[in-house]
């Protein structure tokens, strides 16, 4: 009951706190506008006038994307069929579970967009926590208190991940699972790289509960890091009941949000969508994604509150 009730606690902290996923969706925006315009110079002339070529119903013009893939110049080579549609979250998950490292070219936006996306947490987990309006000059000195603990923690944690794919990944998925497989049939082997691979991904996720609350410590505790850490790694053992229930509530979002957006891509007017169709389209699914992102952080927050309070009056 706990559980159920610190999640819809979350969730109401969130409806509350509108102008938190208006921040989020506005900085989204900042940082992929200009990355756009990049790509956009960077492409070549298409063969017909557009990226959707005149027919009914409408088709891309693979032949002009392959060319891109092929010969285009910067982050232009990584235009490609699997970058449109429900293609995208799902390639980029695969790549995560895989540990394939995004392209070199575009590492500068994605370290742009965590800076940015850190500059303003610090101010989006106060307004979550007051549970009321604190005004824009409290969320901006919330965030100015904790962006550069909040770097280094996320500098901590990227390190961390990298060890975990460098070697718990490269164990589970190199001599372990070549030694599972050895001599089974296909189905076999299948079952086997789906087990591993829920492993790993659920240590990816345990890792990522510890840095959510040891940011929230941060930001509403004013812990250092090493203090921080501590508290996020504690309130995980000690809660870890509703450390998965958050995580399997968030992941059932997720997933009715990305079969929305696949049915959305075939609905009606033939099994290949308008571009107008994939941006709406997309626009909604960055929205739904960064929804249950506060909601789940609404979630941690009141647990956060709930565990010190707890701990203030022992």
């Amino acid at each position: 009951m706990l559980t159920l009730r610190t999640w819809f606690s979350g969730v109401w902290r969130v409806v509350c706190a509108p102008s938190a996923l208006l921040v989020l969706y506005a900085l989204t925006l900042v940082v992929a506008v200009p990355l756009g315009a990049w790509m956009q110079r960077s492409l070549p002339a298409p063969g017909v006038p557009d990226l959707v070529a005149a027919n009914d119903p409408p088709a891309p013009d693979i032949d002009w994307l392959d060319e891109v893939f092929v010969h285009g110049p910067g982050p232009a080579r990584f235009l490609t069929p699997a970058v449109f549609g429900v293609a995208a979250p799902i390639g980029n998950l695969d790549a995560v579970l895989d540990g394939s490292r995004p392209p070199l070219p575009l590492l500068t936006p994605i370290i742009v967009f965590f800076v940015c996306w850190t500059a303003v947490w610090g101010g989006v987990i106060a307004r979550l926590a007051n549970g009321a309006r604190i005004g824009a000059r409290a969320a901006i000195a919330a965030s100015r208190q904790s962006v550069v603990p909040l770097l280094v923690l996320g500098a901590a944690g990227g390190i961390a991940y990298l060890v975990l794919y460098l070697t718990l990944h490269t164990a589970l998925f190199g001599p372990l699972y070549d030694w599972l497989i050895a001599g089974a049939l296909e189905r076999t082997a299948f079952s086997w790289r789906l087990t591993l691979t829920a492993i790993f991904g659920g240590v990816l996720l345990t890792l990522g509960q510890v840095l959510d609350f040891a940011k929230l410590a941060i930001i509403l505790g004013r812990a250092t890091v090493p203090q921080a850490l501590n508290d996020g790694v504690r309130l995980v053992r000690q809660q870890w009941l509703a450390a998965v229930a958050f995580l399997l509530f968030n992941g059932v979002g997720l997933a009715v949000l990305f079969a929305g957006y696949a049915a959305s891509e075939f609905i009606p007017g033939g099994s290949v969508p308008s571009l107008w169709r994939l941006v709406v389209g997309g626009q909604a699914l960055i929205l739904g994604r960064l929804l249950l992102r506060l909601v789940l952080s609404g979630a941690q927050v009141d647990l956060y509150l709930r565990v010190r309070a707890q701990r203030e009056t022992t």
